[in-house]
């Protein structure tokens, strides 16, 4: 049974203009202009928001190709939510691991997730974008790299700079966010990563093989 679903992104997505016809979202191209009126009732979405949206995209057909679907889950989300009692994020080729390192880095058979690059001994998904975490305002800062950007701790260092396994780093004996999860409003480590078959997604009636 096949079962539709809203994506992260898509919950994110700017209510449409009146007389709008629902469709694809075009992105607005470089000089062109929000608002522009020879596109119409057309709108635009941030480079942020379409970075998110290629990424679940790219992660949904991850999961189709491999059979393994990976999440980023709420272990307490907020009760009477139906979207993120699924997930939080889906996890794709480019999503990032705690240790730094993409998950196209990680081992993936027999879920097996060790990283190839480094001691990581399971993948642990950690936002990569400020928009992940309800800071939509930096990446509109002059100056602002979205390459070096990297969650922090409460330590006031990156995670980064933290063991992959037992979470500890320079003067701190373990990894706590200093940041909340714009889905659900909680900590990272309020978070799971997880990794489910087709028939465990099925039995638990989770969605399955949907890219959209």
């Amino acid at each position: 049974m096949t079962v539709s679903y809203t994506s992260r992104s898509q919950r994110q997505q700017p209510v449409r203009r009146p007389g709008q016809q629902p469709g694809r979202r075009p992105v607005r191209q470089p000089g062109q202009q929000q608002g522009d009126s020879k596109k119409g009732n057309s709108f635009f979405i941030s480079p942020g928001a379409a970075a998110m949206m290629n990424s679940e995209r790219s992660a949904a057909e991850l999961a189709i190709q491999t059979g393994v679907y990976a999440v980023y889950r709420c272990t307490i989300p907020p009760p009477n939510d139906p979207y993120t009692s699924d997930f939080c994020a889906r996890i794709g080729p480019n999503s990032r691991c705690f240790c730094d390192c993409s998950y196209s880095s990680h081992q993936q058979n027999s879920r097996s997730t060790k990283c190839k690059n480094c001691s990581c001994k399971r993948f642990k998904y950690i936002p990569s974008r400020p928009e992940e975490i309800g800071d939509d305002f930096l990446p509109r800062r002059r100056g602002f790299n979205i390459h070096t950007w990297r969650a922090k701790c409460r330590c006031g260092h990156p995670h980064g700079s933290h063991d992959p396994n037992t979470l500890r780093g320079s003067g701190c004996n373990h990894f706590e966010s200093h940041f909340l999860c714009a889905m659900c409003d909680r900590h990272w480590e309020d978070h799971e990563t997880v990794f489910e078959s087709e028939e465990e997604r099925r039995a638990l009636n989770r969605p399955v093989r949907l890219v959209e």
